[in-house]
């Protein structure tokens, strides 16, 4: 269950708060912790490579100061049911490496980060480089929420393709169907799972026996998939054709609020890369978007802050206590 919940906060002073409020909603139905998160990083203040001074030093603390004060700021403002909230303010670039470090660092359940390329003059939909690189990196269950409105009775849809394994049940779907459930749960949601099985090739042919062979193969692993979940079999959407467009038509239809999906796969040399069904989806579904890694994936971003990275820790609301620690 979502007991920890690191809310990735890309400007404390912003008038919309989405990351924080979706996890403060979270946490109120868990009775989780929240601890929002803000890399404060100003190129102008770097003095990088070789014009860092004293002065400038204490120009960086005062401006982590200021950004730890509306941080907290914004902490006394979420509800006052959300007993245990921590802050925390890093000098830290690039932006995504902290945000996916605060999370191992706080162990959390899920990350929640509002998609910063809605942050443009238009909001359309899309993705920055900040929001790719934490899709690829974080190894924590990733929450792309795009607005602040509460969860009432969300549609939440998993893809699964329960495939993926040459003869057993894939071991990533069975995380995503188990995430889905668990939020759907959590927020009083309906969930529904979605296979896409792409058409058959024409060219070379290929027999019957072996299209229906792998057809029955899959309806056990999704009936399975089904049964682990508690769903009923009506709970089961089917559709044909490309995975990414099938499954974009089937969030319209649907009304879809939050599309749990894997986001890696094996690529050659069995490496894990970023799956294209995946990639596409990033930038095309306007609903939230509940993001999952395989058990055990390993991110490149090491867990140790660096050194000297600036890290500072805020007061710590606690319910019937309050605490203070600075880093």
């Amino acid at each position: 269950m979502f007991r920890t919940i690191v809310a990735a906060v890309a400007d404390p002073r912003a008038p919309v708060q989405v990351a924080a409020a979706k996890a403060a909603e979270i946490a109120l139905l868990t009775g989780g912790r929240v601890v929002l998160y803000h890399a404060a990083y100003d190129a102008t203040l770097s003095g990088r490579p070789f014009f860092d001074t004293a002065r400038l030093a204490r120009v960086r603390a005062a401006h982590l100061r200021a950004q730890l004060e509306s941080l907290e700021a914004l902490a006394a403002e979420l509800p006052a049911g959300v007993a245990d909230v921590g802050t925390v303010v890093e000098w830290q670039r690039p932006p995504h490496e902290g945000i996916v470090r605060a999370g191992m660092r706080e162990r959390a359940d899920l990350v929640v980060a509002e998609p910063r390329f809605q942050r443009a003059r238009k909001r359309v939909r899309g993705f920055s480089h900040t929001d790719w690189e934490l899709v690829r990196l974080c190894p924590v269950p990733l929450l792309l929420a795009r607005g602040a409105a509460r969860y009432r009775r969300p549609s939440v849809l998993a893809a699964v393709d329960p495939l993926h394994d040459a003869e057993k049940l894939s071991t990533l779907d069975a995380r995503i169907v188990r995430i889905a459930r668990e939020f759907a749960t959590v927020t009083g949601g309906e969930l529904q799972l979605l296979h896409c099985a792409a058409p058959p090739r024409v060219t070379p042919p290929v027999p019957d026996a072996l299209v229906a062979r792998e057809r029955e193969r899959s309806r056990q692993l999704l009936e399975r998939l089904l049964a682990e979940a508690s769903l009923p079999k009506r709970a089961l959407l089917l559709r044909t054709g490309a995975p990414a467009d099938a499954i974009e038509a089937v969030v319209e239809e649907e009304d879809v609020d939050v599309l749990v999906l894997g986001s890696m796969t094996h690529g050659r040399l069995g490496r894990l890369v970023l799956g294209s069904t995946a990639e596409k989806l990033l930038h095309t579904v306007a609903c939230d978007l509940l993001v999952v890694k395989p058990a055990g994936f390993r991110s490149s971003v090491t867990p140790a802050t660096r050194e000297g990275s600036g890290l500072v820790r805020g007061a710590r609301r606690m319910a019937g206590s309050a605490g203070s620690v600075h880093d």
